[in-house]
């Protein structure tokens, strides 16, 4: 982003951003100490932008200029109603999970193994658990020896480990949320799929990167949240969605994860997550405009 001229009033300074929309460029106002400033989105538009504004100034009425002015200011519109269909979808999602039966199976049984496993580790039972579901018990290795001799139920099974309390009431939270949008919305063999194609994708990823000493819903979390912001925006037809709040709370804590302020944190799987949960939209999303009005599922922050 890099600024492209100031100007007398915020009058003038809209009929310039129009004008530029109107031209394809993406621009927006700045207000310092009274003063309007334009700013160009893209850097490689910002030449195109000075062009521009050097020919509107020599003749701002031009018919040239007012037609783009009017196709920018059609653009903001159009804009500014998918926006408010998008919120009004959200919120419409709101309400119809709030009223919906409790989550299915797959996200009560992912809930659940995740208690009792990590509840075995919490309150030291004396269960090799830790032993039967990591990723491998070769802290050192990469290479997953246990899933090269057939154990490969190990690549999944990770998930349900958690190493704190607070580690596991995080990850069941947001599973039952999320979990419960996509199962009710889509069914519980959806879910099933998707939770496999994630948990498997962001452990791979973690233990690649870092080593198999890591375990949590948290890469299934991460996933199911890409999965569903990304239907919301670009899917509507599907008629399920994750609203922006709770989709930024997400991505402030993964990226907070990165900086090592957090402590120890399987960021890798956070990030494979989210990748999956990309791809399988990419994989699943529906070129059909239509969808029924009275099957509505969002994830929403209470």
């Amino acid at each position: 982003m890099r600024s492209l001229t100031t100007m007398s009033s915020q009058s003038e300074a809209s009929t310039l951003v129009s004008v530029l929309a109107g031209k394809g460029i993406t621009a927006e106002i700045r207000v310092d100490d009274d003063v309007p400033t334009i700013w160009i989105i893209d850097d490689g538009r910002v030449d195109d932008a000075r062009e521009i504004l050097s020919r509107w100034r020599a003749d701002p009425g031009s018919p040239e200029f007012a037609a783009a002015q009017r196709e920018g200011q059609r653009n903001a519109a159009a804009a500014a109603q998918d926006a408010r269909r998008y919120a009004r979808r959200i919120n419409e999602a709101r309400r119809s999970y709030e009223d919906a039966e409790g989550p299915g199976w797959v996200t009560k049984g992912l809930a659940s193994l995740s208690v009792a496993a990590s509840a075995v580790l919490l309150l030291d039972l004396n269960l090799p658990v830790y032993e039967w579901l990591a990723l491998s018990n070769v802290w050192s290795s990469r290479a997953f020896p246990e899933v090269m001799s057939g154990e490969v139920w190990r690549l999944f099974t990770p998930v349900f480990l958690h190493f704190s309390w607070m580690h596991l009431l995080f990850d069941v939270y947001w599973v039952w949320m999320l979990g419960h949008a996509v199962e009710w919305r889509k069914g519980g063999g959806h879910l099933l799929r998707l939770s496999l194609f994630i948990g498997v994708f962001s452990n791979v990823l973690q233990g690649v990167m870092v080593g198999p000493r890591f375990g949590g819903l948290s890469g299934i979390v991460f996933g199911l949240a890409a999965y569903l912001w990304l239907k919301g925006r670009f899917d509507p037809s599907d008629r399920i969605g994750l609203d922006d709040t709770t989709a930024i709370i997400l991505v402030v804590f993964g990226l907070a994860g990165f900086t090592g302020l957090l402590g120890p944190i399987a960021n890798f799987a956070h990030l494979g997550g989210a990748i999956a949960g990309a791809l399988a939209f990419g994989a699943t999303a529906s070129l059909s405009a239509g969808g029924s009005p009275h099957t509505t599922a969002a994830a929403t922050t209470p």
